[in-house]
């Protein structure tokens, strides 16, 4: 997509963005999942989220930053630009197996009901944040917030599964 079809995408969509040094910088965040857009311009910065799920887009412009997540789920795209930087990337159902270190947490959804964000340094399940430790002891101790083990067995098995997963991850692409 040529910048001048991108700017002209903006303005009809009504989104608040400013022009400096031949960059574009959009104050909102941006949902073009399932729409047609296949590309980004060059050193694009988006200060809200930016959604392409669902897109046919099959690879990011160099230097993109944005500052919320990036929803990436059910695209092509295989691989990261070295330079981009996020604050959460949902990478399901995509074939990426490395990030660039401007990548902050990871998020997915699809496990169990609770979203789940995975940092460096620690794992959030739903509003609860804890590092590795008081996870695996929390879990060791069959302790809950919502979901009781003994009342929703399989909910829990699925909140356990998911937090395995995100350590996996964690250990992947984070550490």
């Amino acid at each position: 997509m040529k910048t001048t079809d991108f700017l002209t995408l903006l303005n009809d969509g009504g989104y608040d963005f400013f022009i400096e040094n031949s960059k574009i910088t959009v104050r909102d965040s941006l949902y073009f999942r399932g729409s047609k857009i296949t590309s980004l311009p060059e050193g694009l910065t988006v200060l809200g989220s930016l959604d392409l799920s669902g897109t046919q887009i099959t690879s990011l412009p160099e230097g993109l930053t944005v500052g919320d997540s990036l929803d990436l789920r059910e695209t092509q795209i295989t691989s990261l630009p070295e330079g981009l930087t996020a604050g959460s990337l949902d990478l399901s159902g995509t074939q990426i197996t490395s990030l660039p270190e401007g990548v902050k947490s990871l998020y997915f959804s699809e496990l169990c009901r609770w979203c789940v964000i995975v940092f460096r340094d620690q794992i959030k399940i739903g509003c609860e944040r804890k590092n590795n430790y008081q996870w695996d002891d929390f879990f060791f101790q069959k302790n809950f917030i919502d979901t009781n083990p003994s009342i929703n067995p399989e909910e829990y098995k699925k909140i356990v599964s998911a937090y395995n997963y995100a350590k996996t991850m964690q250990k992947l692409f984070l550490k």
